[in-house]
């Protein structure tokens, strides 16, 4: 297997923050739901009717674009290299599309059943995670895929656009569409929408691909999205617009975002528009009104979780969620300035600082006292420890210059305190030198002592 699917986000519940902290990058929808995803590497999924986050999948690597295939599947594009597609009921990987020789990517589009990704001129056509054609374009670029309803929409940079029936592979549409690159295309249940370096918009009839309908006084469109009976057209300054697709009337002017609008997403149930902020706004699907705006949130530095527990570090402050509580239960000011790393078990938080580390309480949420320091001899200074959670048991992993003379003057300090001979018949501890050259110090649940820079601390 590739080594790309190393990569697992961290699915959260509603209960660590709504919303993102960098600009919203993509917005898809199905029916009453919406998957936004953002610059911050996160996707988030919403409920438009009850204007609620249900859920936010945390990436570590960057992440290009995010579709919702259906209420429990979406796809992601890691790095443009590959795309996985997950359960969000079950948090669990479903399968991974990497292209033939690990071709990078431009974009890609999904449904239920079949994705299309593009490279350069190519477009390779996946029924799961099965190749099951390709489509080439004869050295013209494709910019951009769109997919719905068993047909795939691809834009050129030559400014035209080709439809396939994605069942029969073959091709059922082909228009010149725009002067200059085409820029997005949408399917809706009747009609084809596409957006152009030219400035247009225009719809066309899925049928005859004749052309329907230009709209005007846009100015340069920064984001297209349509459902069976509307399209939405939003602008770098921030507007947005709103035509009924059966006679083009304008329904609603969408006013409120400050910022360009870069992703929106409409469904009869509801209209969700992000912005370069971050910023979310949901709007009403039948009388356009706005009904919730969700601001752009400060990153976390850190965040860990367990099943019941999660912690997030901003920066100034480690605040603790209980599942599924959408407000903080504990917070925690961290004693000596600025945290470097978190570590939680099921009832313990770990917060390590350049010298130190604190425990914490995660039952009665309070702090776990330091109850005594003994000075280590002949101890020269590590970094700083990393608390490392295996089920019941701590490990501390330091970094030293010297790992075998520490361990051999440990190991000789630990017989001779008499602290520890008091308790060695009730827990287990021994010295090792890990893969990475690193010592480590384990002990069981019971106690648990910390060797850390020249003191030998013991938590209670």
């Amino acid at each position: 297997m590739q080594e790309h699917q190393k990569e697992h986000p961290l699915f959260i519940p509603a209960v660590l923050r709504e919303g993102h902290s960098d600009t919203i990058t993509h917005i898809s929808c199905y029916d009453y739901l919406a998957l936004s995803c953002s610059a911050d590497n996160s996707v988030v999924l919403w409920d438009l009717e009850k204007q609620k986050m249900l859920f936010i999948a945390q990436f570590t690597a960057p992440i290009a674009k995010a579709i919702l295939a259906k209420p429990t599947k979406f796809l992601v594009s890691i790095r443009n290299e590959y795309i996985q597609c997950w359960n969000s009921n079950t948090s669990a990987q479903e399968f991974q599309i990497a292209l033939p020789e690990n071709r990078p990517f431009t974009d890609f589009s999904a449904s239920e059943d079949y994705t299309c990704i593009i490279s350069e001129d190519t477009a390779y056509v996946y029924k799961n995670e099965v190749l099951s054609f390709e489509i080439r374009s004869e050295g013209i670029n494709f910019t951009t895929v769109h997919l719905n309803r068993g047909y795939v929409a691809l834009g050129r940079e030559d400014g035209m656009f080709e439809v396939w029936d994605l069942e029969q592979k073959s091709r059922i549409g082909f228009v010149v569409a725009h002067a200059g690159g085409v820029t997005n295309v949408v399917l809706t249940e009747y009609h084809l929408i596409s957006a152009g370096q030219d400035g247009l918009v225009i719809v066309w009839d899925l049928v005859s691909f004749a052309e329907i309908h230009r709209f005007s006084g846009i100015g340069k469109p920064s984001i297209l999205a349509g459902s069976s009976t509307h399209v939405l057209v939003g602008s770098e300054h921030g507007v947005g617009k709103i035509w009924a697709l059966q006679n083009f009337e304008l329904k609603a002017t969408l006013l409120g975002h400050t910022n360009a609008l870069i992703a929106g997403g409409i469904t009869d149930k509801g209209i969700l528009t992000g912005d370069e902020t971050g910023e979310l706004r949901f709007w009403d699907a039948e009388i356009y009104r706005e009904l919730r705006v969700v601001p752009p949130i400060r990153q976390p530095k850190l965040i860990v979780a367990n099943r019941n527990i999660l912690a997030l570090y901003d920066g100034t402050m480690v605040e603790i969620y209980e599942y599924p509580a959408s407000e903080p239960t504990f917070h925690i000011t961290p004693p000596r300035g600025e945290v470097e790393k978190l570590s939680i078990n099921e009832e313990v938080l770990f917060l390590v600082d350049r010298r130190r580390v604190y425990t914490y309480d995660l039952v009665e949420f309070k702090p776990i006292k330091l109850l005594k320091r003994v000075k280590a001899k002949n101890v020269s200074p590590p970094t700083y420890p990393v608390p490392l959670v295996i089920g019941s048991s701590i490990c501390l992993v330091f970094s030293y210059e010297k790992e075998k003379e520490f361990l051999s003057e440990a190991a000789t300090f630990l017989e001779e305190t008499s602290k520890i001979k008091e308790v060695t018949e009730r827990i287990e501890f021994f010295l090792s030198i890990t893969e990475s050259g690193y010592p480590v110090i384990r002990y069981t649940e019971e106690i648990t002592w910390l060797i850390e820079l020249e003191w030998i601390a013991r938590f209670s």
